[in-house]
């Protein structure tokens, strides 16, 4: 939006960066103990230079600032919405700033409403970029924590040459049973293996979407030359496992140490 030649928008820029050095509380994230200081003055400093940048220079500041404090946002675990609150907190301690300005320099509403508005949208602007980068580096954080904990809950373990368990724990679902055909077979060409067996005492309940996940890791196995054997069927997992006409056509035990002895044999 245009404004008036006899505006000193110069004035209305000095006014907020002399305001943002000089007063920390002005700047700082409530509750907050992290050291933030240097990326809040960066946030006043694009809010000043919007008063006198163009458009698309101004947008551009903003986004990189935006992404590089999202990021560091979640880096350091600070939640989003304290993060809004202040720069919305902001956006209205400087729009003080504006006003007592405008008055100074005798301003018609509608010549204060045009400098106004030019801070209004980057605010918005900032506002809106910041949500967005937050949520997407939120879910590539977490994305990345539950590839590790998947990682970790499907260990192939080699106990001796040629011989591995792979104690699966928890539910099943398809995510986790990809990973486990992944996990078996990358681990037993590593390995080496002859043998490698699927521990289930960890597993609560088998269904027949868990049966079937299971019989596909086995054949897997099977075709790459794995022997395979089933360890941990308890009671109750066997009798629902007849009950659903459930067979794996490999070798199961009730114990990982009669599994093993039954490959050693």
């Amino acid at each position: 939006m245009a404004t008036s030649a006899n505006i000193n928008l110069d004035n209305f820029k000095d006014l907020v960066l002399q305001k943002a050095y000089s007063d920390q509380s002005f700047i700082s994230f409530r509750g907050n103990k992290q050291d933030l200081t240097n990326w809040r003055k960066k946030l006043i400093e694009i809010y000043a230079n919007s008063l006198t940048l163009s458009s698309d220079k101004s947008a551009d500041e903003v986004k990189k600032w935006g992404e590089e404090f999202a990021n560091k946002l979640v880096e350091l675990g600070l939640p989003l919405d304290a993060a809004i609150v202040e720069m919305r907190t902001a956006k209205q301690n400087i729009g003080e700033l504006l006003k007592e300005e405008a008055n100074k320099q005798e301003l018609t509403i509608n010549e204060y409403h045009s400098i106004y508005s030019i801070f209004d949208r980057v605010v918005d602007q900032s506002v809106e970029l910041v949500s967005i980068c937050y949520m997407k580096a939120h879910d590539e954080k977490i994305s990345s924590a539950q590839h590790a904990v998947d990682e970790l809950s499907i260990p192939v373990v080699k106990i001796e040459e040629g011989i591995g368990i792979l104690p699966v724990i928890g539910d099943i679902d398809t995510r986790r049973a990809q990973l486990l055909m992944v996990t078996a077979l990358e681990k037993s060409a590593e390995f080496k293996l002859e043998y490698l067996i699927l521990d289930l005492s960890g597993v609560p309940v088998i269904d027949t979407m868990v049966a079937q996940q299971i019989f596909q890791v086995l054949e897997a196995l099977r075709i790459s030359g794995v022997t395979s054997k089933i360890s941990g069927i308890r009671p109750e997992l066997a009798i629902t496992m007849t009950q659903l006409g459930v067979n794996f056509e490999v070798q199961s035990f009730s114990s990982l140490h009669q599994a093993i002895a039954s490959i050693k044999e």
